[in-house]
């Protein structure tokens, strides 16, 4: 084979000639012939001799071949192992090239490959790499140099020195890759680990990088966020500077504000900003900016719960002294009633007003009663329980009542539910409550529908599972998701109206007549007595259902041992 003349060919003509040489060396690699060809092509035809391989160093010293192909059979693991020693670096200098049988006595581990050499590659004192060259291939001074066996060659022409230069950068645009695969991995490990979602911006507040826990949260494509202006993507609710470019001016790294979702929702965000400085040009300003955002929704709504459990503990003790005060005169009216009705003749004015007084004061120590027990439910006595029976068991009392009224209904099993710990008994008196107002909510009929099934929610934890003033809520960094056996009652009914939907569960609201509103409220005591949750989603016109959650883990329903004051 014909050496190559260089310095008639130039460019894409210099690349097409090289890569048909390739093309007959033996062992050339198809490979070569692909994106690796460029490379390979330039390096043969700037030292004169085909190339077969290029290894490169990583940060950590091993060896891993980036272009062309190693030998085949162990040779090639032999080839490796061997650059990954420091005896061998310790003989070879960058530009060196060598024969095999002048490195084999250096190191003895180097594999016996005929006909090749090997030049090493080093950027000051770090290692970088090899090039692999079929040495037999060549002929004239290249060859006779190396064949002489005795380690380096004569200095070669500076086409060498070029071929030295351009794998030198290969290897090191390798290493860099390499290096920069690894942090995005890296980066992208830390992004999935966190609890808050991460928003980078440039300087010109365009979104270079959205997490997908941060398009979740801001209900937005992580994909077609990005590139897009900032103050498209995380909208301010109200007018006002918006915070990622404030930041970037250095104005606030901290702040809660409220956005417009996706979604068109407005979400409280708190949001921590950092910019990104150029080292070493502080005044230079920033190149960007560093945003990670927590939805502060559910912490919001656990802080408003823990304000409303103490609300309710002190309504609770003010109700509890007041109906003991209340149930010991009403008695007394009651007995002067019942004595009037046995004096007075029936069908009478004043024995119809007797009447009237008895049905009242009996109507008030039902409300009394209900009262005491908000106040002061029972403790539960915790069994472990087949919830599936306590639901059939309160279907039963209510279906006959609800199918009198034209509504039809139906219990759902969903999977294999495991068993609980809780009251049985007072577990049914809430689900029997809940069934009574649903059917109270269809007058014209309609579907009650009872689904049991297994969820799992994030929960808060607290000192108690009591509901009083001491029973207050910590919100965790991060919430652990934990089972609960979940009772679904849902209707077809009218719904709630939203006005009255915060306050279902205040005591003696209510949106019926006839009603005490205790009903809910002692429903929700009992739930929470149980280390549960009873939630609630309405529709108006289209219906309303509740979440009864009870915890499977029976720590969750043991209720503290000192007695309540």
């Amino acid at each position: 084979m014909e050496p190559v003349a260089t310095h008639d060919l130039s460019g894409q003509d210099l690349q097409a000639a090289l890569a048909a040489s390739l093309r007959e060396a033996p062992g050339t690699p198809s490979a070569a012939l692909s994106e690796e060809a460029p490379l390979l092509a330039s390096a043969t035809a700037l030292f004169g001799s085909p190339v077969r391989c290029l290894i490169a160093l990583d940060q950590d010293g091993l060896a891993h071949c980036i272009a062309g192909r190693l030998p085949e059979g162990p040779a090639g693991p032999r080839l490796l192992d061997a650059l990954e020693g420091d005896s061998l670096w310790k003989r070879a200098t960058s530009g060196e090239t060598v024969l095999a049988e002048t490195i084999a006595e250096w190191q003895p581990a180097w594999p016996p490959l005929a006909d090749t050499a090997t030049r090493f590659l080093r950027e000051e004192q770090s290692p970088l790499g090899a090039v692999l060259l079929l040495a037999g291939r060549v002929p004239g001074k290249v060859e006779t140099g190396m064949a002489s066996g005795r380690g380096p060659v004569p200095p070669e022409p500076i086409s060498a020195e070029a071929g030295d230069l351009l794998l030198r950068l290969a290897c090191r645009d390798w290493r860099l890759e390499r290096a920069g695969r690894a942090l995005a991995g890296f980066a992208g490990a830390i992004v999935s680990a966190l609890d808050q979602g991460v928003l980078t911006v440039d300087s010109q507040g365009r979104i270079t990088f959205l997490s997908q826990l941060g398009a979740e949260i801001l209900g937005v494509d992580a994909g077609q966020a990005r590139g897009a202006d900032c103050t498209r993507v995380l909208r301010p609710a109200v007018g006002e500077r918006h915070p990622l470019l404030a930041a970037l001016d250095g104005e606030g790294d901290r702040i809660e504000i409220f956005v417009t979702d996706g979604r068109g929702r407005d979400i409280p965000l708190a949001l921590r900003m950092e910019r990104i400085l150029p080292e070493g040009e502080p005044a230079a300003g920033p190149a960007g900016l560093v945003c990670l955002m927590r939805d502060l929704s559910e912490e919001r709504t656990f802080d408003l719960d823990a304000q409303r459990r103490e609300r309710l503990a002190a309504i609770g003790e003010l109700a509890a002294g007041v109906a003991h005060e209340i149930r010991n005169p009403l008695t007394g009216i009651a007995n002067c009633a019942q004595v009037l009705q046995m004096r007075l003749a029936e069908g009478g004015s004043e024995r119809r007003m007797a009447d009237l007084i008895l049905k009242e004061t009996q109507r008030l120590d039902r409300i009394v009663t209900s009262l005491l027990g908000f106040a002061r439910p029972g403790p539960p006595r915790m069994t472990e329980t087949r919830i599936e029976e306590v639901v059939r068991a309160a279907l039963e009392l209510q279906q006959p009542i609800a199918e009198k009224h034209g509504v039809r209904c139906e219990l759902r099993v969903s999977g294999r539910i495991p068993a609980i710990y809780v009251d049985p008994e007072q577990i049914q008196q809430v689900l029997v409550n809940l069934m009574r107002n649903a059917v109270q909510a269809m007058p014209d009929g309609g579907a009650l529908t009872l689904e049991v099934s297994v969820a799992r929610r994030r929960t808060h934890r607290r000192r108690g599972m009591g509901r009083r003033a001491g029973d207050r809520v910590r919100v965790p960094q991060e919430a652990p998701l934990a089972r609960f056996v979940r009772i679904r009652v849902a209707d077809t009914g009218v719904g709630i109206p939203p006005d009255a939907l915060p306050r279902i569960f205040d005591p003696f609201f209510t949106t019926r007549s006839e009603g005490t509103g205790l009903g809910l409220s002692v429903s929700q005591s009992v739930v929470q007595e149980h280390g549960g949750f009873l939630s609630v989603q309405s529709v108006q016109g289209k219906g309303t259902s509740f979440d009864v959650d009870l915890p499977v883990e029976r720590r969750r329903g043991e209720r503290r041992q000192e007695p309540r004051g």
